[in-house]
């Protein structure tokens, strides 16, 4: 804290009231300006709403000529068409693709010469040697 010599006053109290006046003038100024803002807005959302409120009061006509419902069928029509066509050759290109797929399957398997056998089959052909092979090892030891 400073003081003067002479008067034994605070002057760190005295400059700190003197911002905290000017501080307080500052945000009293500010806040009236976003008043003033606040009304002007509310006088302008006040005639919108009076706008509208005479909009909403008008009747409203409606009408729709034959030629304009026979325009839009057309127009249907078309869009309908136009998506079975699309539809059309995307299936036909589906299919296209479906035959080069079984062409080359059907290639695969022609040159794959031999026999196939499923999993069952094969299990029954291993227990057949398994066993085929146990009567000969038998076969051996009793003869020796």
């Amino acid at each position: 804290m400073r003081t003067s010599k002479n008067d034994k006053v605070d002057i760190s109290t005295l400059m700190q009231s003197v911002d905290n006046t000017e501080t307080l003038k500052t945000e009293t100024d500010k806040i009236a300006k976003l008043i003033e803002a606040t009304t002007q807005l509310n006088k302008c959302l006040l005639s919108v709403v009076e706008q509208l409120k005479n909009i909403t009061l008008q009747p409203i006509e409606l009408s729709v000529k034959q030629t304009d419902i026979d325009q839009f069928r057309l127009m249907k029509n078309g869009y309908i068409q136009e998506e079975m066509e699309l539809l059309e050759k995307h299936v036909a290109e589906q299919l296209a693709m479906i035959k080069a797929h079984e062409q080359r399957i059907s290639e695969v398997y022609k040159r794959g010469k031999g026999m196939w056998l499923s999993d069952f089959w094969l299990k029954v052909w291993c227990a057949v040697q398994i066993a085929v092979y146990g009567v000969i090892a038998l076969y051996l030891i009793a003869k020796a």
